[in-house]
C-alpha cells in the first residue's frame, strides 16, 4: 500500500477539530492499520485510539501514545484491568462477564457498548448490531448494568 503523509495528517486534524457534543471524542481503530508511522502521524494530530486487544493497548502504549489517549473494547476479556485503568486506558465493557471483572478490578469510570438490536455489514460476522452481531451487551440488560454499577459503588461507600 501507499499512503500521503500529508493526506493522513490533514484528515486526523480534520476529525480532531470537529466540535462534537457530549465529549464524543473520535478515535482511530488501530486494528484498521497498526503501522508505527501511521500511529505516529495520528497521535502527533491529536488524535485518540481504540484498541481492540491488550496487546494493540501495549503496543499503542510502545509507540508513545499516551495511555489516557487509548480505549480498550475487546471482545476477549483484557488479562490486568486494573494495571490499564492504572496507566489511564478507558476501559469499554462488551459483555457482562466483562463489567464484572473491569468492576471486581476496582474500575469506576467505565464505559459500556450496547447492541441496540439494529445494525448493518457485509456479513454476521461483521455486523455491528443485531441479534447475529457479537458486539456489545444486549440492550435488554441495561437495568441489570445499572444495578451491577450501583451495587459496586454501594460497597466501595461501606
Amino acid at each position: 500500500y501507499l499512503y500521503d503523509r500529508k493526506y493522513l495528517q490533514s484528515r486526523a486534524e480534520q476529525a480532531c477539530g470537529l466540535n462534537l457534543p457530549y465529549g464524543f471524542t473520535p478515535r482511530f481503530a488501530i486494528k484498521a492499520n497498526p503501522h508505527p508511522e501511521i500511529i505516529r502521524i495520528f497521535s502527533e494530530a491529536g488524535m485518540h485510539f481504540d484498541a481492540s486487544s491488550d496487546y494493540e493497548v501495549y503496543n499503542l502504549i510502545e509507540m508513545g501514545v499516551e495511555p489516557t489517549k487509548i480505549s480498550l473494547a475487546s471482545q476477549q476479556p483484557a488479562r490486568k484491568y486494573a494495571e490499564l485503568h492504572k496507566k489511564g486506558v478507558k476501559l469499554v465493557a462488551t459483555s457482562l462477564r466483562q463489567l464484572d471483572m473491569i468492576l471486581a478490578a476496582g474500575v469506576k469510570d467505565i464505559s459500556v457498548r450496547i447492541n441496540p438490536d439494529i445494525g448493518h455489514g457485509g456479513t454476521n460476522r461483521t455486523t455491528t448490531g443485531g441479534i447475529n452481531a457479537s458486539f456489545g451487551i444486549w440492550h435488554e440488560y441495561i437495568p441489570e448494568i445499572l444495578k451491577k454499577v450501583s451495587a459496586a459503588e454501594r460497597s466501595e461507600e461501606r
